[in-house]
């Protein structure tokens, strides 16, 4: 399948998240354990997912200093945040030179999930966006668009459980809002006008230097009940 920005043959393998998140969530592990609430294909990975029909080695490469960026922005979060004065601890400064960054790597991961023939069938629901998304990826156009980071840990029994989610439709955050989990931070971007009042100016990523993080503290893994099917299937293949 040829390049979907410019028509390109040769395609290369694209990660759809990042391998270093992979990595960070691995920690002392040789690998983890990979599902999806449609089927109980149950899988282990050292690298996470790819899709090698996707982008051609030109678009890929385009991708790349916003994936760093993230990648680096996440590391800050977990050596160098600052807590919000007068907060309760309940967010944190974070370093952010760079915010656009954070918002393309956002906006990129969306989007590669998407088009993604892995992810078809949980219909991530682009729309007209499509477009715009792929214009403000690989052509530096300005889109209307604001991002929202929080730092959540899950646990169970006692023991943190790192994790990597999926893109998925989130429309608590807008009309066209996605979510998606990096190991501890979840990035929320919201697309047009429509968007939750908690995407207020101050908690913009991609508008604020530092960026601010609101930290959720610790929450169990079966508190949040879109984690079940998930689980149900893992546990089901793995018996």
């Amino acid at each position: 399948m040829p390049c979907l920005v410019c028509g390109e043959p040769n395609t290369v393998k694209s990660h759809l998240i990042p391998r270093g998140f992979v990595r960070r969530m691995l920690e002392d592990e040789k690998s983890a354990v990979s599902g999806n609430r449609l089927n109980d294909d149950l899988m282990m990975t050292q690298a996470g997912e790819f899709d090698d029909n996707i982008l051609c080695n030109a678009h890929e490469s385009f991708t790349q200093a916003a994936d760093d960026y993230a990648l680096r922005f996440y590391d800050r979060c977990t050596k160098s945040r600052r807590w919000v004065p007068n907060s309760d601890e309940n967010a944190f400064f974070v370093k952010n030179p760079q915010p656009q960054k954070l918002l393309k790597f956002a906006c990129t991961t969306v989007w590669r999930h998407a088009i993604s023939s892995r992810y078809r069938t949980f219909d991530l629901d682009l729309g007209p966006y499509e477009a715009t998304l792929r214009s403000a990826i690989f052509n530096n156009k300005h889109i209307d668009a604001s991002l929202v980071l929080m730092w959540k840990e899950r646990k169970f029994e006692e023991m943190k459980i790192p994790l990597i989610r999926s893109p998925y439709k989130n429309p608590q955050i807008g009309r066209r809002g996605w979510s998606f989990e990096t190991v501890h931070l979840h990035w929320h971007v919201a697309i047009g006008s429509r968007i939750s009042p908690l995407h207020t100016p101050s908690l913009r990523a991609e508008a604020n230097d530092p960026a601010i993080v609101v930290n959720l503290g610790e929450e169990n893994l079966l508190d949040d009940p879109s984690n079940f099917e998930i689980l149900r299937n893992m546990l089901d293949n793995s018996s």
